[in-house]
């Protein structure tokens, strides 16, 4: 029988604050939950304390039923749980629900590493950016068995509107990846498309008016300023540029279709050519908001 995790009595452990990571953990914290946060940021930390969560150190996330990681990959995940130390900070029973973005084979070392020590893992990679996330209205990729997704169904339902249960643990992450590829080959067509019609004359915006009611319709050629308001916030966080999704999530595609054996050349091309068209992008347009 299936025990559901319940607001009344469960401890959220929630590890990662970075802009998506920090509006889900509020989310959760608005919705009832019982929510301590950890970030290497104390301001992020600050303002989850002050709408209502509690810090916790690394150790403490035993205590907790369920650890939540929004963290930019799994070694930060190994090295908050200390998976490959004596005592690890986990404890059996306790279910970690990973969001990040990462490898399948990833997700499935993560997800033997903690079985060792009696705790289930479910990868729950997400999209729609931190609006989105601030109204629970998130699209989750969710690999697991049944059961834990079960069980963490209350959890889940209050952070996504759409659910996707697509396999054993890392068939989320895959179907993540295969996500970003699609959404940041289109992102770079766009770019070049752009390039292409200014050296025409053609305006961007009359551009993209024109292929939105074509065949070529899209959200990313709909929301092309999406990309530059994330970028702004990367830059006020100081995140460093490898670890924004169109490098690292690129390059984890890439990354996980070697594991495969396979041969995908646009994810090994957009992994080097899309950041600096996102980021040179974004750069020019608040410099010509500023002029």
């Amino acid at each position: 029988m299936t025990v559901t995790i319940s607001r009344d009595d469960a401890v959220l452990g929630f590890v990662g604050l970075g802009n998506l990571g920090a509006a889900m953990a509020l989310r959760l914290v608005e919705r009832g939950w019982s929510v301590r946060v950890l970030d290497r940021d104390d301001a992020r930390v600050a303002e989850l304390v002050e709408a209502g969560a509690l810090r916790v150190d690394p150790a403490g996330l035993a205590e907790c039923d369920v650890i939540i990681f929004a963290t930019p990959d799994e070694r930060a995940i190994r090295q908050v749980l200390a998976l490959d130390e004596p005592e690890p900070h986990v404890r059996a029973g306790q279910r970690l629900v990973v969001h990040s973005t990462i490898r399948p084979s990833a997700a499935r070392d993560l997800a033997d590493a903690a079985e060792r020590h009696g705790a289930h893992v479910v990868d729950a990679p997400v999209s729609g950016g931190a609006d989105r996330a601030r109204r629970g209205a998130l699209a989750l990729m969710l690999g697991g068995d049944a059961e834990g997704l079960d069980a963490l169904a209350p959890v889940l339902d209050d952070l996504a509107d759409s659910q996707s249960r697509l396999g054993p643990v890392g068939a989320g992450s895959a179907v993540k990846l295969a996500h970003q590829l699609v959404m940041f080959a289109t992102l770079a067509a766009v770019h070049e498309a752009i390039s292409l019609v200014e050296s025409a004359g053609v305006a961007p915006s009359a551009m993209l008016a024109a292929v939105n009611h074509g065949l070529a319709d899209s959200w990313v050629g709909r929301n092309v300023g999406f990309f530059d308001e994330l970028a702004r916030t990367y830059d006020e966080a100081g995140t460093p540029v490898e670890e924004r999704p169109w490098s690292k999530d690129l390059a984890a595609a890439a990354a996980a279709g070697h594991d495969a054996g396979l041969d995908l050349p646009l994810a090994t091309l957009l992994a080097a050519r899309l950041a600096s068209l996102v980021e040179d992008h974004a750069r020019t347009t608040r410099e010509e908001a500023t002029a």
